[in-house]
């Protein structure tokens, strides 16, 4: 806990300070990332007490977090489309949507939890496509960025080929997922 917390902090600052300024390191280097990866890994540590407390009042917490995410992702910025307090309230709002979680839905008889949740959010984030999603979301994470990368160094623009690059990152992330997460899986991992 105390070197996540450790490099988080070390690396706050410098990457709101580079937040706006065009610098590509700030956005694509895991060292100024750093405190969004501890973000992540704290909230993992502390999910039961983060849970109860945010327990209570869980819709609210997800409308808000749902919110600030539809605010911040249509932020304008600085030269590299970024500012700081929506790199921050993003995180922030993706810290409490972790948290909260879905709750198992029960039977009638409140035994046997199954997949999916006992409210919309539940529903939604346990569904059989956002199930899809998750289970392909290392494998999505991993490729989105070469297509998207290739089109910048060709300067292609517009939202076909985008969404071009959207489609082969989903083919490509399906494929991996199926022809080498899944056998590793299966395997005793030698």
């Amino acid at each position: 806990v105390s070197l996540a917390l450790f490099l988080g902090l070390a690396r706050w600052n410098e990457t709101l300070d580079l937040v706006g300024t065009g610098d590509r390191f700030v956005s694509y280097a895991p060292v100024t990332r750093a405190w969004q990866f501890a973000a992540g890994a704290l909230t993992f540590l502390a999910l039961r007490p983060l849970r109860s407390w945010l327990a209570g009042g869980r819709s609210v917490w997800i409308v808000a977090a749902t919110a600030v995410l539809a605010i911040a992702f249509g932020a304008g910025g600085g030269e590299d489309g970024h500012v700081a307090w929506a790199v921050v309230a993003t995180t922030l709002a993706g810290v409490v949507l972790l948290a909260v979680g879905t709750p198992p839905k029960r039977d009638q008889q409140g035994a046997s939890p199954t997949r999916g949740g006992s409210d919309a959010y539940g529903a939604v984030v346990g569904s059989r496509w956002m199930r899809w999603i998750g289970d392909r979301s290392y494998s999505l994470y991993l490729w989105h960025w070469p297509p998207l990368a290739m089109l910048h160094a060709r300067h292609v623009e517009g939202w076909l080929p985008v969404a071009g690059s959207v489609a082969l990152t989903v083919v490509l992330a399906d494929l991996t997922y199926r022809f080498v997460e899944q056998p590793y899986r299966s395997t005793d991992g030698h």
